[in-house]
């Protein structure tokens, strides 16, 4: 399965939907497998205020979308590589 069919059988919110792009673009077209990406630059990327990318990003890692850790400027973000069993 690829990302986009994981993806598409989620059923995620306008703001999720944006949260997951921003990452997307962050790793996947960097070559990256995850990133440490504040909350800042993820509310540029999608103009969605920190409290929002917060709890966006909250519900993905709950939903098995992404999964998150501490960093040392953000958290260490990635789309969860497992999604065939997520949805």
């Amino acid at each position: 399965m690829t990302l986009l069919e994981a993806l598409v059988r989620f059923d995620l919110s306008k703001r999720q939907v944006r949260v997951v792009i921003a990452i997307i673009r962050k790793t996947v077209d960097f070559r990256k497998s995850e990133d440490g990406i504040p909350a800042s630059q993820l509310a540029n990327l999608t103009g969605f205020d920190k409290t929002n990318i917060v709890r966006a990003l909250n519900d993905l890692d709950e939903l098995g979308v992404i999964t998150k850790r501490k960093g040392k400027y953000g958290q260490i973000l990635s789309l969860n590589g497992n999604c065939n069993s997520c949805a």
